[in-house]
């Protein structure tokens, strides 16, 4: 029995041009889905969400399309700090593991760093594969 990645890890081999459309519409659809349903859990309408944004429903609509193109981080970035969200982008390379360069326990969040570095007259010592541990206490 073939599980899923194996199957698409052929289908890609025969079409590359599958591959490239398949997280094409991966990467959209992840975002179209989690807006919507941050917004949901917020129990915020589109309207509501768009009033708060700055822009119109109808644009909150069009980005909760999976079909919808033209996000930009700013407009991003303003959907994440009125849902109370960290905006994450990155970049990686695809023929190694679907895996983030940065894994979650290396990252923390601007309020993190501002906390750790009021109180650590060092600052916060970054870890993780592009940086040396400078300071083992840190916990992370």
């Amino acid at each position: 029995m073939t599980n899923f990645k194996d199957f698409l890890k052929e289908q890609f081999k025969e079409d590359k041009d599958l591959e490239k459309d398949f997280y094409k519409d991966l990467e959209k659809s992840r975002i179209a889905i989690e807006i919507t349903a941050f917004r949901e859990k917020e129990g915020l309408t589109q309207a509501e969400l768009a009033r708060r944004v700055g822009t119109s429903q109808s644009a909150i609509a069009r980005m909760e399309n999976a079909d919808y193109q033209n996000y930009s981080i700013r407009t991003l970035r303003k959907i994440a700090e009125v849902l109370d969200l960290e905006l994450l982008v990155s970049l990686r390379d695809k023929k190694l593991p679907a895996e983030p360069v940065l894994k979650p326990h290396n990252i923390i969040s601007l309020q993190e760093y501002r906390q750790k570095s009021r109180s650590d007259s060092g600052g916060y010592k970054f870890q993780g594969p592009f940086f040396k541990p400078q300071n083992s206490t840190m916990g992370v």
